[in-house]
């Protein structure tokens, strides 16, 4: 029974593994974010910008 449990520790550590690696690589195709929407002006002009 103990080798049972073992192995299931095994697979679940190697599918968490398989999903974080999975999550990881689905981030990269992500299409870039929009650049941010700021008001005009000189940046640093006041503590706001």
């Amino acid at each position: 029974m103990a080798q049972v449990w073992q192995w299931m520790g095994v697979g679940l550590g190697l599918g968490v593994v398989a999903l974080g690696l999975t999550v990881f690589f689905r981030g990269l195709s992500l299409p870039p974010n929009a650049p941010e929407h700021r008001s005009q002006g000189v940046k640093g002009e006041d503590w706001r910008t």
